[in-house]
């Protein structure tokens, strides 16, 4: 593993710490950066191809450049290719001493230190050779104790961590716990604390003086452990699995997060990129690779990550992907619908295959279902999807969740019934709490049910029931008590789902008796001397008496001061006059009375008009006798 440290300085400032590591095609980078950390989708983007296709290399970073050490092409090579990404050129260096690939490499010093890994005639190597970059010249050091393949490597505090790995040699292999500590300045090895997982195939990230062991193979089963070691304290502890169990990937450290690329999952190689940040010890996802491989090289220069080399199958790669973890498309949610059952469905069975489609324009990274938004069950396929759920008797709502590959996630819910069915009802015609002067009710409206509705009731005490007329569309009618009323209405479904409602109306206590009337004064057959009368009464009602009017000729009407007993006055004509009164209660109903007086005003005599006539005439005819000639 070729593990690379660049100090960049700007006028004495540091401004970028990169430490970049290699265990064969397993790359891992770490960038400690004055930036603020941020985790990104990031955007990948196709480069020069290295001139030798290959996988297994070492990889490290000095300056801008990026070397790309040794390999397997079919057979070993000791080739030293270097990449410029500025001018996105290869040039070519010394070539390593020993022929060989999946070895691990570390830096010291700016010096690279090649360890352990594969060598011609198909044995495991013990060798290290150092490699000085600034004067292109290879050094035999002091060996590893126990040769290994496939090693993951890490650097702390200038010391060459090598951990687990494959002892024995084809055929006798043996994953190992083993880690031994290289001090390139007294050209010595320690041995430390065993990792707790044997495995090889496994690639290293450094954070904060923390190593972190990613992945893996053992005894032929695909790994997502992901266990740390505290060099200081030379004590391991377990934290949380890679999302993807996977052999031969990279790890890079960009801006405090784990960029966890690429491996063989067992079924083929990969293009996952999974990102786990150590101080939540949780994962994401990021864009993932161009390309699916295992075992190449990366580095990470000018804030770029450059994965190249590798394998799919047994095919060997050239290629070079360039992944910016700032670029890429903003946060996206995927599409995602469940087609069956349907929203609403009332089913017979709890057994239940739930059907669905998803979509995304980067793509899907998963498709899950759950029946309580908390525990998630991973569907069969992902743009066209399902999974078998057992539900419950009742109500049960379903969720679907898809989540693409940027982490963008969207979750969508379904409602279905298993068994009876409940049906919908409504009063269209009476309003609840309404009140009424009539005890005789028409009752109407509507109801509804997925499987159709056997029939509606009505009730005034919720234990005897009286059938409606109609079903979906349905009437009845109803006597009610004076007073207070609670209305029940049921409908029943076709499954025998029931729903019950229920609404207060208030029935006024009818009033239907008339109040009475009395005039006191005047009496009736009165002659009065004067056109100006107060008319006094009495009136009476068992509930109440709310109006008392008088008039002299039926039409117009005067209000009267009182109820019980009450006056008013009138202005009457000359002669015969009939008075009317009429008490109104609060129901509404009316009783008239009246009578009739005479009005004579004073000096006047009645039926002396005519006797007045009759002298008039006598007194003419004596004056007539008593004229001269007159008889």
């Amino acid at each position: 593993m070729l593990y690379t440290l660049v100090v960049r300085m700007n006028k004495g400032l540091a401004l970028a710490l990169i430490v970049m590591f290699s265990f064969g095609n397993m790359i891992g980078l770490i960038v400690l950066s004055t930036g603020n950390a941020s985790a990104n989708v990031g955007a990948w983007t196709a480069k020069t191809s290295m001139p030798t296709a290959r996988d297994g290399p070492g990889s490290a970073v000095w300056g801008d450049h990026i070397y790309l050490i040794g390999g397997s092409t079919g057979s070993g090579t000791n080739v030293n290719e270097v990449y410029d990404p500025g001018t996105d050129t290869w040039t070519t260096k010394a070539p390593m001493p020993t022929v060989r690939a999946y070895f691990g490499m570390g830096i010291v010093s700016e010096k690279f230190y090649a360890i352990g890994g594969y060598t011609a005639g198909s044995h495991y190597d013990v060798n290290n050779e150092e490699y000085d970059p600034a004067a292109d010249k290879w050094t035999v050091k002091v060996p590893l104790g126990q040769a290994r393949n496939m090693v993951g490597v890490g650097v702390v505090d200038n010391k060459v961590y090598v951990i687990g790995g494959v002892t024995g040699g084809p055929g006798t292999e043996q994953e190992t716990t083993k880690v031994e500590a290289y001090d390139p300045v007294a050209n010595t090895w320690t041995l430390k604390a065993p990792m707790p997982t044997a495995r090889h195939g496994l690639t290293v990230a450094v954070v904060n003086n923390k190593i972190y062991a990613f992945g893996g193979l053992a005894d032929g089963t695909y790994l997502n452990t992901n266990e740390r070691y505290d060099p200081s304290a030379n004590t391991w502890t377990k934290k949380t699995s890679l999302p993807t169990a996977r052999f031969l990937p990279s790890a890079a450290l960009i801006n405090g997060r784990v960029y966890v690329v690429g491996g063989d999952t067992g079924s083929s190689s990969t293009s996952v990129n999974e990102v786990y940040d150590p101080a939540t010890d949780s994962w994401t996802q990021a864009a993932p690779m161009i390309t699916a491989r295992c075992s190449f090289g990366t580095g990470f220069v000018n804030n770029k990550l450059y994965v190249i080399g590798g394998s799919t199958g047994p095919t060997r790669l050239a290629t070079n992907e360039e992944f910016d973890p700032a670029g890429g498309p903003p946060e996206t949610k995927p599409d995602v619908t469940i087609t069956s059952p349907k929203n609403g469905a009332i089913l017979d069975v709890t057994n239940v295959t739930v059907n669905g489609n998803a979509s995304d324009t980067a793509g899907l990274l998963k498709v899950e279902v759950s029946q309580n938004n908390i525990t998630w069950i991973k569907t069969y396929g992902t743009a066209s999807w399902y999974t078998e759920l057992t539900l419950v008797s009742g109500s049960n709502t379903i969720y679907a969740r898809a989540t693409n590959i940027y982490g963008g996630v969207r979750t969508v819910s379904i409602t279905v019934r298993v068994g009876k069915s409940i049906p919908t009802i409504n009063v269209t015609s009476i309003a609840n709490g309404a009140t009424y002067n009539s005890t005789h009710l028409a009752l109407s409206g509507t109801a509804s049910d997925n499987r159709g509705v056997t029939k509606i009731e009505v009730s005034l005490d919720n234990i005897s029931w009286t059938d409606a007329q109609g079903t979906t569309s349905w009437t009845a009618n109803l006597t009610l008590p004076v007073g207070s009323n609670t209305v029940y209405v049921r409908v029943t479904s076709d499954s025998n789902g029931i729903t019950i409602i229920h609404f207060s109306v208030y029935i006024n206590d009818i009033d239907t008796t008339k109040p009475t009337i009395v005039i006191t004064s005047p009496k009736d057959g009165a002659t009065l001397n004067s056109k100006s009368v107060t008319v006094k009464g009495t009136a009476f009602d068992e509930k109440e008496v709310k109006e008392v009017q008088i008039s002299s000729d039926g039409n117009i009407w005067i209000p009267c001061d009182g109820l019980s007993h009450w006056e008013g006055k009138l202005e009457l004509k000359d002669g015969k006059n009939t008075i009317y009164a009429e008490a109104t209660d609060g129901a509404g109903n009316k009783q008239q009375t009246s009578i009739t007086v005479t009005v004579r005003q004073k000096g006047f005599i009645p039926g002396f008009e005519v006797e007045l006539l009759v002298l008039s005439v006598v007194i003419a005819v004596a004056i007539f006798r008593k004229r001269p000639g007159g008889h």
